[in-house]
């Protein structure tokens, strides 16, 4: 019976935790501080854009760093890309959308089963 009283209070104590967490969420889309992306090409373009410094030597993410675009490439099953001197020389006028370019290449569940059975469009 003790511990059947912890189990719910413990699951009470994580509800509370959750509906503060998405009152948070409401207040922060609220204050436009955080939003959703139209499409998941729009996600990419906006996630993966890089800019180089001006003399064109460090690439940079605008929004995520180096670190967190080669995780999230890694989690898209893409290489693990990286931003040395050769990869921005191949690149030297723009630096590449690596993330864009990986979920662009990727295919979509909808698509192989297209491919596999023409009647499931």
């Amino acid at each position: 019976l003790k511990n059947t009283l912890n189990h719910h209070e413990e699951v009470s104590r994580h509800k509370v935790a959750l509906e503060c967490l998405f009152v948070d969420i409401m207040r922060l889309l609220s204050m436009r501080l955080i939003r959703s992306f139209d499409s998941e090409y729009e996600c990419g373009f906006v996630v993966g854009s890089v800019s180089t410094s001006n003399n064109g030597s460090n690439v940079r993410g605008n929004m995520l760093s180096a670190e967190e675009r080669r995780e999230v490439l890694r989690r898209l099953g893409g290489k693990n890309a990286s931003t040395t001197k050769a990869n921005t020389e191949r690149t030297s006028e723009t630096p590449k959308n690596e993330i864009l370019a990986q979920m662009q290449r990727q295919k979509s569940v909808f698509s192989v089963c297209s491919e596999i059975d023409p009647k499931a469009t």
